[in-house]
């Protein structure tokens, strides 16, 4: 009972002390998390298209495979590769999935050229709907098991 108590005890500041020293280490300040934003969509914007392409493969699908997916596509990247901080990739991966929507329009003959905001999934009609600069406006069907878009016309 005794030893117990000392365990206990002792893992209290234990504890503690990793904790101070894991938040010690993720602060940044935000003019160090606007240079990460705008170098991640820098990269995304420069990555090859048919990476881009890929991104999208992954946006449909439940975040347990989607985060499974980014990872693997994450090796593919060698700027997303190496990257550390959330910071840096989450606008990384937003950027490459607007782009890889932009492109597949864009292969398709549609006028896209810039995706505004990610696609939303309208429920009645089961489609996506991929908003882009200029007011057009496509929608979208993924199929999970192909991993494929196709354009509703």
């Amino acid at each position: 009972m005794n030893g117990d108590y000392m365990i206990v005890t002792f893992k209290k500041p234990l504890i503690f002390l990793l904790a101070a020293n894991l938040c010690a280490c993720s602060f940044i300040g935000k003019t160090e998390i606007n240079i990460l934003k705008q170098a991640a969509s820098q990269a995304a914007q420069n990555a090859p298209k048919h990476l881009k392409l890929d991104y999208i493969k992954c946006y449909a699908l439940d975040n347990f495979n989607k985060e499974k997916c980014r990872r693997i596509l994450s090796k593919y990247s060698e700027n997303r590769k190496h990257a550390e901080s959330w910071a840096y990739i989450e606008p990384f991966e937003d950027t490459m999935e607007l782009e890889g929507f932009s492109a597949f329009l864009k292969d398709k003959g549609k006028i896209c050229n810039s995706v505004i905001e990610k696609p939303k999934l309208s429920h009645k009609t089961k489609t996506y709907l991929v908003s882009c600069k200029g007011k057009n406006t496509y929608k979208m069907e993924f199929s999970r098991e192909n991993l494929t878009w196709r354009l509703v016309e």
